[in-house]
């Protein structure tokens, strides 16, 4: 079952939401003993101002949760997930994987290429998007969820 806490919707936020989650550290905690993952979604980017003076970024290392980078399979990948996942280690964050995400089958060199060079220039497990009509989840992605167990 999935079940859904939001601190924060589209980097808009009266402050009370996602006040609550950078300066309360149990509510992650609490959300952790109700739930069997917590899952944060960057709701647009690591660098995403939430506020003028606050990011993505920084309620992800006030969290102090592990990170799962989305992009796009497109031309700019390689340049936005290298980007990210240094980024998220600079938070020294954990960076848990990689999505490549394609709305259509690739045709074009980039889209093609972007999960082999990516694979070697990135030591982060490389994750394919998730279907509209998943009933189970792949093992790679079951594996990914139980690594962040106990954190």
């Amino acid at each position: 079952m999935v079940k859904n806490a939001r601190c924060a919707d589209r980097g808009q936020s009266d402050g009370e939401s996602v006040d609550r989650c950078r300066e309360d550290p149990r509510f992650i905690s609490d959300l952790q003993e109700r739930v069997e993952h917590v899952i944060v979604e960057g709701t647009g980017g690591w660098l995403v101002p939430i506020r003028p003076d606050y990011f993505v970024s920084d309620l992800a290392a006030a969290m102090k949760l592990p990170v799962l980078v989305v992009a796009q399979n497109r031309l700019g990948c390689l340049n936005h997930a290298a980007l990210t996942v240094r980024s998220v280690a600079a938070y020294e964050l954990r960076c848990i994987g990689l999505v490549l995400n394609s709305t259509e089958m690739a045709s074009d060199v980039a889209g093609l290429t972007n999960a082999d060079i990516l694979k070697q220039i990135l030591n982060v497990p490389l994750l394919a998007g998730l279907g509209e009509n998943l009933t189970e989840l792949p093992v790679n992605w079951r594996l990914m969820l139980e690594s962040t167990k106990g954190h």
